[in-house]
C-alpha cells in the first residue's frame, strides 16, 4: 500500500471557520432591538367555544346509529341528521362527490367554526351535517345563519 505512506498526520492547511451572522448585522434593521419571545394570549372565553374530541362524533357505530335513529333535516346548503342525546357532538360527511378537497375542507372549517361559536344555542343531540351543491358558494353567515335556523324550527 504505496499509496498511505506519504499521508501526513498533521493538519497543514488552516481552513476558515465557517461564518455566523451576528445580530442586528444588516444596517436596514433598527438597532438595538432584541427579539422578544410572546406566548399566545389565552382567551377567558376560549374554554367555553373550544371543539374538543368530546364533542365530536368520531366512530362508525355513532354515524350508523344517527342514520338509523335520527331524523334528517334538510337546508339550502346542508342536511343535518339529528339524534336527540347526552350533550352535543358533531359529525361532518363531506365525499368527493361534493368536490375537490379544498372544498370539502373549507365547507368543514366553516361547519365547525358555526358549531363552535353557537354550540350554546344548539339543542344536546348528535349532529351529522352533509353538505349540498349550493355550499360551494356560501359564506360563512349564510352557513352559521342556516345551521342556527333548522334548529329554531325543531
Amino acid at each position: 500500500m504505496d499509496y498511505e505512506k506519504n499521508l501526513s498526520t498533521f493538519k497543514t492547511t488552516t481552513q476558515k471557520s465557517t461564518r455566523l451572522s451576528h445580530p442586528h448585522e444588516n444596517s436596514q434593521w433598527p438597532q438595538g432591538i432584541e427579539p422578544t419571545t410572546t406566548q399566545r394570549a389565552q382567551n377567558p372565553r376560549s374554554v367555553i367555544y373550544s371543539f374538543k374530541k368530546e364533542s365530536r362524533l368520531l366512530s362508525k357505530r355513532d354515524f350508523r346509529i344517527l342514520q338509523q335513529e335520527g331524523r334528517r333535516l334538510v337546508g339550502k346548503h346542508f342536511c343535518v341528521d339529528v339524534r336527540p342525546a347526552k350533550r352535543l357532538r358533531l359529525g361532518i360527511t363531506a365525499s368527493g362527490r361534493y368536490g375537490p378537497a379544498h372544498e370539502r375542507n373549507r365547507f368543514k372549517r366553516l361547519i365547525r367554526e358555526a358549531f363552535r361559536l353557537h354550540q350554546a344555542c344548539l339543542p344536546s343531540a348528535d349532529l351529522h351535517v352533509v353538505p349540498r351543491q349550493r355550499a360551494k358558494g356560501a359564506r360563512f353567515t349564510d352557513i352559521a345563519t342556516e345551521l342556527l335556523a333548522l334548529f329554531d324550527g325543531k
